[in-house]
């Protein structure tokens, strides 16, 4: 293997031997840790807003810290995609196969299935508890920007949330139209 990969060693990249379990917890530990860290953020971005501080300050600062680092400390909706959400359950359900409980990671599961619907309470205070016949707009839709990748996006959680309580929705996504949304059409301005 690490004849076959020489290429890409020769570039700076690293080889590490594993197993194919160990290979396989590599893979869902680092994503299930990834996970985290945007959950973090995203509760730091809850706080900020209560307390009337801005949460990019908040990103920045800590982004600072080398021990830290700034990547995946961006504030949004919710993670979504075809890695974080599969490979958390994933690396939850293997230590429940070995009795071991994972609190955090669960955590971690939990807050992002919370955080459209802290998105979506915000919406409605912001309206008043008036959200039949608003206009909202969603600036990008996919789980992560410059991609298409619908998958877990939570736009696909709280675009038809929003419709069924009346509200009348328009999306802009730089990679075009979504087929996801064709059965709202109706909804859409």
């Amino acid at each position: 293997m690490y004849s076959l990969y020489a290429p890409l060693l020769s570039k700076g990249a690293k080889y590490v031997n594993s197993s194919r379990r160990g290979a396989e917890l590599i893979k869902y530990a680092s994503n299930a840790f990834l996970a985290t860290k945007i959950t973090f953020i995203n509760e730091l971005a809850n706080l900020s807003e209560k307390i009337g501080v801005n949460i990019e300050d908040i990103s920045i600062g800590m982004g600072l810290d080398k021990r830290i680092g700034g990547r995946f400390l961006r504030a949004g909706p919710a993670y979504g995609g075809s890695c974080f959400p599969k490979d958390t359950r994933a690396i939850v359900d293997t230590a429940k196969e070995f009795k071991t409980d994972l609190s955090i990671i669960k955590n971690v599961i939990k807050s992002n299935e919370n955080r459209s619907k802290i998105l979506l309470n915000r919406i409605s205070k912001l309206l008043k508890n008036k959200v039949k016949n608003k206009r909202i707009t969603f600036l990008g839709v996919t789980f992560k920007a410059n991609t298409d990748d619908m998958r877990e996006s939570s736009s696909l959680v709280m675009i038809p949330s929003l419709i069924s309580k009346g509200a009348k929705i328009k999306y802009y996504d730089p990679s075009g139209y979504k087929e996801d949304f064709d059965k709202f059409k109706k909804c859409f301005f």
